[in-house]
């Protein structure tokens, strides 16, 4: 039923999962548990605009996804997470110039 209900997003829900199963086939579970804590908290819309872009940047996990979440939010995802992708939220240094 969760997978169903992640797989409804629409087209960035069924491409992502099938990289996660791709590349984690020992973590999809986990996961799917994860995305699926987001699409419960976060809304359909939300995950999916989040889920484009992860695979927009070809990074693929739930912690990637809760950072574009939480980027999108203005802020940190402190939702609850289940599943093995518990990790902090994605921390990006800031941008530096090098001169040339």
């Amino acid at each position: 039923l969760e997978r169903q209900q992640l797989l409804e997003v629409g087209g960035p829900a069924l491409e992502y999962f099938t990289e996660i199963t791709h590349r984690k086939p020992r973590e999809r579970i986990g996961e799917a548990d994860a995305l699926h804590q987001m699409l419960q908290h976060r809304g359909p819309e939300l995950l999916r605009s989040a889920l484009a872009q992860a695979l927009a940047a070809q990074l693929y996990g739930a912690h990637y996804v809760r950072h574009f979440l939480a980027k999108m939010q203005g802020g940190h995802d402190n939702g609850p997470v289940t599943g093995s992708s518990q990790r902090p939220p994605l921390s990006l240094p800031p941008r530096r110039e090098l001169p040339l």
